[in-house]
C-alpha cells in the first residue's frame, strides 16, 4: 500500500481524506456520547465499546488511513534491506518485525497502567490531577463532600463513592 501511496498522488489524498473523515467520524461520536451524558464510561472515552475486537479495529483502520504509516516505511525501511536480496520479501520481514516490536512495548505499557490503576484512581490522586476550573466550577458545590463526588463521577462514571 505505502507503494502506491508513493506513486499515486491521487491514491495518497484518498487515504489521507477517507483518514481525515474516520478521526472526524471517532470525534463526533465521542461528543455525542458526552452530550448524551455517559461520563466516565469506556464509550465516551474512546468512542467504541470496551472490547478486544473493538479496539483492534479501531486501532487497524487508524493505521490504515494514516498516510504517514506508509510514509514511515518508505523512508526508514529501505536503508536497511540488503541490495541482494528480495525487496517484497525483506520489507515485509522489516515491517512484521516493527509490529512485533511494537506489540511487546505496547504490552508493557499496558500491563504498566493496568497495575497503576488502583493507585490512580484514588480520589487523592484524582483531585490532585483535576484541574481548578473541574473542581471549582459550579456545579461542584462549595463543600468538600460535594467536590470528591463530582470527581469520584468523572473518574469513575459513578455518582458517588
Amino acid at each position: 500500500m505505502s507503494a502506491l501511496l508513493a506513486a499515486s498522488q491521487i491514491a495518497y489524498t484518498i487515504v489521507r481524506l477517507a483518514g481525515a473523515a474516520y478521526l472526524i467520524y471517532l470525534g463526533l461520536r465521542l461528543l455525542w456520547s458526552a452530550i448524551r451524558g455517559h461520563v466516565g464510561t469506556t464509550a465516551v472515552t474512546t468512542g467504541v465499546a470496551d472490547t478486544f475486537g473493538a479496539g483492534w479495529r479501531q486501532g487497524l483502520f487508524t493505521n490504515l488511513l494514516n498516510p504517514k504509516v506508509g510514509a514511515f516505511y518508505l523512508a526508514i525501511l529501505p536503508q536497511f534491506i540488503p541490495v541482494d536480496a528480495p525487496h517484497l520479501t525483506w520489507g515485509l520481514a522489516l515491517a512484521a518485525v516493527h509490529v512485533g516490536e511494537g506489540i511487546i512495548w505496547l504490552g508493557i505499557v499496558l500491563m504498566l497502567a493496568h497495575s497503576l490503576r488502583t493507585w490512580l484512581e484514588r480520589p487523592r490522586v484524582v483531585r490532585a490531577s483535576t484541574p481548578w476550573s473541574v473542581r471549582s466550577s459550579p456545579a461542584s458545590g462549595s463543600g468538600s463532600r460535594s467536590t470528591d463526588a463530582v470527581l469520584a463521577h468523572t473518574a469513575t462514571g459513578q455518582a458517588s463513592r
